[in-house]
Formats: structure tokens, sequence, C-alpha cells
């Protein structure tokens, strides 16, 4: 009844049959001719046949398992779920997700350039306030909170990377050992200087403290300056944290058919 409502209102929805691998491990021990992907066919199409008598016309259904992420229908599910969610709603999904293909990597990548963009716009505003210190303090926190968050949502804080072990059934050890960025440390206002100091963003900095006792000239050069700052920084640690990324989701699952190498296979 709520399928049929749901439709009369126009709205997508979707069937979702879990626990598929252990339908698929009671029918292997049935018979030795067991063809996985005709079991699969079936059983989608007896859910299927049985979903149209119930008055639901053309019926979307997806066979998952939650200790298979990167198997059966999850994937097609998750790009699907993503394709048909407004601007926000598909970036706080996506943010979410856990980062077990090179795609959903690649994903991630495209919507943390628009939140790089919208931090650097937001340091940029604060640096065009002529108050001596204040945009270098500012900057200093959104660079501080905007990594930890990168870190995160890209899978390479501990928390992810035990997650990701434990669905890919591989020691945790093993998928740090792909991990060589310093960025996994301990990021705070003296990790992030220390990469100022590295990438010549500082002397920029001086100098914007300095103008800031002039007017006009002060505010127009602390907004460039913060914008620049913030977008250079955040874009290379981006790359540095999604090339990270890329390499422990191949490892921790190698025959994921959205890396390049494996498509080239195919």
């Amino acid at each position: 009844k709520v399928a049929k409502e749901i439709q009369n209102l126009g709205k997508k929805f979707y069937f979702v049959r879990s626990q598929i691998d252990n339908t698929i491990r009671s029918l292997e021990m049935e018979g030795a001719d067991f063809d996985r992907m005709r079991e699969l066919a079936e059983l989608k199409e007896k859910i299927s046949c049985g979903l149209t008598k119930a008055g639901i016309s053309e019926p979307i259904i997806f066979l998952i398992s939650s200790f298979s992420l990167n198997e059966f229908d999850f994937p097609q599910l998750k790009e699907t779920l993503l394709n048909n969610l407004d601007e926000i709603k598909r970036d706080v999904l996506l943010m979410s997700l856990p980062s077990t293909t090179v795609k959903i990597v690649e994903q991630k990548r495209a919507q943390l350039k628009k939140r790089i963009w919208m931090l650097a716009t937001a340091s940029a505003a604060v640096g065009a306030v002529p108050v001596p210190g204040l945009s270098v303090a500012v900057d200093l926190g959104i660079l501080v909170t905007a990594i930890i968050d990168f870190r995160k949502i890209l899978g390479l804080d501990d928390a992810s990377l035990q997650r990701l072990a434990n669905v890919a059934k591989k020691p945790v050890e093993f998928l740090k050992a792909e991990v060589t960025t310093p960025l996994v440390g301990e990021i705070n206002a003296e990790f992030v200087k220390q990469m100022l100091v590295r990438t010549g963003f500082v002397a920029v900095s001086v100098a914007e403290v300095a103008l800031d006792y002039i007017p006009i000239i002060g505010s127009t050069f602390g907004a460039v300056s913060s914008f620049g700052m913030t977008y250079k920084l955040l874009t290379n640690v981006l790359d540095d944290l999604v090339e990270n990324a890329q390499r422990v989701v191949t490892v921790a699952f190698p025959t994921d058919p959205s890396h390049p190498q494996q498509r080239l296979r195919y």
C-alpha cells in the first residue's frame, strides 16, 4: 500500500532486497551447476513480477549485501541515489559514503573542489576587513578545519581506515601502508603555519598584516591574497589526499572496475 501511494504521488522510489549474500550462499549449497549471474537475474525477475502483480509499474529493484559494498547492485544503488537527488542532498549523501571505489573518490574530489571555492571566498571576505592580524587568524582556522574534514570525507582518518579494513577483510596496517601523506597526522595551527612557510605563502601573510594599516589598498590586497592562499593550499591538500585515498581503495578492493587499470583489463 505504501509503495502504491508513493507511486500515485509521482515520487521516485526503489525496492532494495538486502542480505543477498545469504541467499546466494544457500543457492550454492543446493547444486553444483550454480550460475550466480543467472540466479541473481531470476531472483530479480521473480521480485519484479510479484511487485507488478501488486500494482507497481516498472519497479526498480536492487539486490545488495551490507557486507559487500562493491558487489551485487550496491554500486548501482549508490549511483542511482546520487543521480536522483538535488544538489544539496547529493552533496550530503556523497560526503557520507565510504570511499570504496576510485569513482567515489573522484566524485568526492569534484564536490570538495566546489567547497574550496566557497572557503576561499569566505577567506577573502574576512581579508577585506582592515583589522591587523584578523585575516591570518581566520585563515588558519579555515585551513585547519578544512584539512581535517577533507581527510575524514576521503576516508583517511583512523576510524574510516579501520571500517574500510573491516569491509575489505584486510589488516588496517595493510591499508595504512599506502598512506604516505603527512596530512594524516595531527593538524593544528602550527602545522598549517609550517605548510605556509614551505609554500612561500607566509610572506604574503606578513605583507597582508602590514598593509592592513593602509585604507583601501590594504583591504584589496587582503581579500585577493587571502583568496589565493586558501584556494591554492587547499587545492594542493585535496590533490594529495585524493592520491592517497585512491591507493588505499585500490589495495583494499583490487577488482574495483572503476579503477583505470581494471578498466583496461576489461
